[in-house]
């Protein structure tokens, strides 16, 4: 009778255990593109974000990449901004990233990049590899990081 109770128990410590290591490698992915893309995408969002702050392209492409950015720049940075979206995708002639900048519905940037396969994040490589035709990606400034100081 004790045997029973303890296989559901360790059934569901794995259970939960395989749903955070799923979690997990998610937001590694994430993290992984983001690494591996962040000057090229905080170059596009910074020097779209110049013209409408009046800022310094090299100022603001740092507090993109500032956990601790100020208040005035954040709430700047989310009045003109809802969502970046990194969009990868695998065609005959190669392979793209298109930056995807969008407001209240309305796409405010499209950037389309052809790279090489390895300039390519290596999650994003594999997911080729395995037949993905296109991929779409969050990305968000350092301030809107979890666990940043204004997330």
């Amino acid at each position: 009778m004790e045997i029973i109770p303890t296989f559901w128990l360790a059934a569901g410590l794995v259970t939960l255990v395989g749903v955070a290591l799923i979690w997990r490698m998610g937001r590694g992915a994430e993290r992984a593109v983001r690494g591996q893309l962040d000057t090229f995408v905080v170059g596009e969002v910074a020097a779209w974000l110049e013209a409408r702050l009046r800022r310094p392209r090299a100022e603001i492409a740092s507090l993109l990449t500032s956990r601790n950015a100020p208040e005035d720049f954040t709430t700047a940075y989310d009045r003109h901004i809802d969502f970046v979206f990194l969009e990868f995708e695998r065609q005959h002639a190669g392979y793209f990233l298109e930056i995807r900048i969008e407001k209240d519905g309305d796409s405010l940037l499209n950037v389309r990049r052809r790279l090489a396969l390895d300039d390519l994040p290596s999650p994003v490589q594999q997911a080729f590899l395995r037949g993905e035709t296109r991929l779409h990606v969050p990305w968000h400034p350092e301030f809107h990081e979890p666990g940043s100081a204004a997330a």
